[in-house]
């Protein structure tokens, strides 16, 4: 059985809305409780009472609001991009690859890493990693030197590059289906599959990344 992000956050929702209930009500105790000794207190313990609620709520809401892992580029270097008269192209990349746990509760495990870059739809290279854990509220980086040479290319990719590089820019793509496990508080085991699909835009000839890429992973949920 799968839980959508919207699913999730509706439960999220749900809780938050109990809460400010409570959260309510309590005010409204404090109040009854309280209001024949505001006459012998100053105007800091009412300040104490109402820090004392807010951390209350927020303690409240930091338990039930999971971040869900994701997987992404922190950086990318364009090395070496050569095409000759031959059609023949040489390529080097490195890239930096950010696998990210934003769950204050517990720890992530992530797995399936493969990701494959390509040029115009033409794979390139395949990018892989075992099996690792990300530690709650923490990341962890890979770095990754891509080397494809002597490729020989199709008229229609050619043709790609050439324009490419008319235009200072190359442009590849990243994408991949990783996985995760982990425990998102009342939900026991949750499988998420992070869909990794973006495209790095490289400045040509220094090879720096373009501030137009972003890629980061996006989530589907699934209970296990």
């Amino acid at each position: 059985m799968g839980y959508t992000i919207r699913q999730i956050e509706q439960v999220q929702k749900f809780f938050l809305y109990m809460i400010s209930e409570c959260t309510r009500l309590l005010c409204q105790f404090l109040t009854v409780s309280f209001v024949k000794k505001a006459s012998h207190h100053n105007e800091s313990s009412d300040n104490t009472t109402c820090d004392t609620i807010g951390i209350f709520v927020i303690i409240s809401y930091l338990v039930i609001h999971p971040t869900t892992p994701s997987i992404g580029v922190s950086n990318a270097h364009l090395d070496k991009f050569d095409y000759n008269q031959l059609g023949i192209l040489d390529v080097q990349v490195s890239i930096v690859i950010n696998a990210k746990n934003g769950n204050i509760k517990n720890h992530v495990r992530f797995y399936g890493l493969e990701l494959i870059l390509a040029l115009h739809g033409l794979q390139i290279a395949k990018l892989v990693n075992k099996p690792f854990d990300v530690k709650k509220n923490d990341s962890l980086e890979f770095f990754y030197v891509v080397k494809s040479n002597q490729i020989p290319l199709r008229s229609v990719y050619g043709d790609y590059v050439q324009s490419s590089l008319m235009k200072s820019r190359v442009s590849l793509e990243l994408k991949g289906t990783p996985k995760t496990r982990w425990k998102v508080w009342v939900i026991d085991s949750v499988k998420i599959t992070l869909h990794m699909d973006c495209d790095l835009r490289f400045v040509y000839p220094n090879g720096s990344l373009s501030t137009e890429s972003h890629c980061r992973s996006k989530s589907v949920i699934h209970h296990c």
